[in-house]
């Protein structure tokens, strides 16, 4: 029987905060955790607190740390590049070393997208993989910022034990960083309970609501997936888009002055809503159109595959490892608007094959990727950590 542990993990997007995957999935996993009688901790900055406070949420002890204070050499700091970052680092590892200090975990988990650890703690400290600045920003086939880069690989030196959420992101950071032979283990992300078995067995004939979901950026391909709604529009005009996810208004008004007649789309523009709200929305959806050209999971796919959209996406990173061509979804190349939406209309003319896809893309969402078999997955590793750890240090 493994025996009962610690953990504290590091996040600064915990929702409610803005997040995105990481802040959704630690939390999620924070909360099975604490349901399996393992003590949990978070500690990240956090934007509604001026000092440092220590809560409970549900059985998960809740560290928040204030954002530094901006005066005008702090000013001074964000104009100099390098130092701003190095400095954002330092500020909160003082606040991580008091976390520690009073909640005494048996092991540390962070991320490395961005590099926000850069000192050692005193802690045995699992690095997951969620997709790095780095990695992710050349998968897209840009250049990464050499500052983030450098604070990114100081945290994965400081790692003693690894995991990704896919065998994409694993591999291409093992390049990246030269981690030679180093063990990674590969633990996907899992579907909320709230999308358990909410597949749409009864929705009948595919209709005409696409949807994308994400954060709105040119990482993210909303312009791509904008340009092939156009096209779709123009063969069906009562067809509409709801976009869910932040975007940035200077990018928004960027897409609007590149598309033609941007402003006779039927768009629907949510935000950033709550999961329920965005669970909603799948439900009343028909496409998940997916134009990223990064991707180190793809949550909002499997999200999608659960409420029982067809998923038309780019095949870049771990959605290659969730999609299956022809079988759970489809890929296609967002570059080519007008391919994409010609296909998107033969799929849709064949009923037979709508269902079939429908049908694996739901049984696949549940099968593989339900939370007490991630979850039990994620215990595993961390009682292999543990007992790893325990063992290379004489205990």
């Amino acid at each position: 029987m493994k025996r009962a542990f610690s953990i504290l993990f590091v996040c600064h997007e915990l929702p409610p905060n803005p997040h995105g995957g990481i802040g959704v999935i630690v939390e999620s996993l924070a909360r099975k955790l604490s349901e399996k009688s393992i003590r949990v901790g978070i500690v990240g900055l956090d934007f509604g607190v001026d000092q440092f406070k220590a809560s409970k949420s549900e059985d998960v002890q809740i560290y928040k740390v204030p954002y530094p204070r901006k005066s005008w050499w702090y000013e001074l700091l964000q104009k100099s590049g390098v130092l701003k970052p190095l400095y954002d680092r330092i500020y909160f590892q003082s606040f991580f070393k008091q976390a520690i200090k009073t909640f005494r975990p048996d092991l540390i988990e962070s991320y490395e997208w961005s590099g926000p650890i850069v000192f050692p703690p005193s802690v045995p400290m699992i690095i997951r993989l969620h997709g790095s600045h780095t990695v992710t920003t050349k998968m897209a086939g840009k250049s990464p910022r050499f500052s983030i880069k450098l604070l990114e690989n100081r945290t994965l030196q400081l790692g003693q034990y690894f995991c990704s959420i896919s065998n994409s992101i694993a591999e291409n950071t093992r390049k990246e960083f030269q981690l030679g032979e180093v063990s990674i283990t590969r633990i996907p992300n899992f579907l909320h309970e709230s999308y358990i078995r909410s597949g749409q067995e009864s929705r009948g004939r595919i209709g005409n609501r696409f949807v994308f979901l994400g954060r709105g950026t040119e990482l993210k391909g909303l312009k791509e997936g904008i340009l092939t709604f156009a096209e779709i529009q123009k063969r069906d005009p009562e067809s509409k888009l709801t976009v869910i996810g932040q975007v940035e208004s200077q990018y928004r008004s960027y897409i609007g002055k590149s598309i033609q007649k941007f402003q006779d789309l039927n768009i629907s523009w949510k935000g950033a809503i709550d999961r329920s709200s965005v669970k909603r929305e799948l439900e009343n959806a028909d496409i998940l159109l997916n134009p990223t050209r990064a991707e180190a999971f793809g949550l909002n796919v499997l999200e999608s595959m659960s409420c029982g959209l067809m998923v038309f996406s780019n095949k870049v990173g771990g959605i290659t490892e969730i999609l299956k061509d022809g079988y759970n979804g489809f890929f296609v190349d967002f570059n080519n608007p007008r391919e994409v939406s010609e296909r998107i209309r033969e799929v849709v003319g064949n009923p037979d094959l709508v269902e079939k896809v429908r049908e694996a893309a739901s049984d696949a969402a549940h099968r593989y990727y339900s939370p007490e078999a991630i979850v039990k997955k994620n215990i595993d590793f961390y009682s292999y950590c543990l007992k790893k750890s325990e063992l290379e240090n004489g205990r």
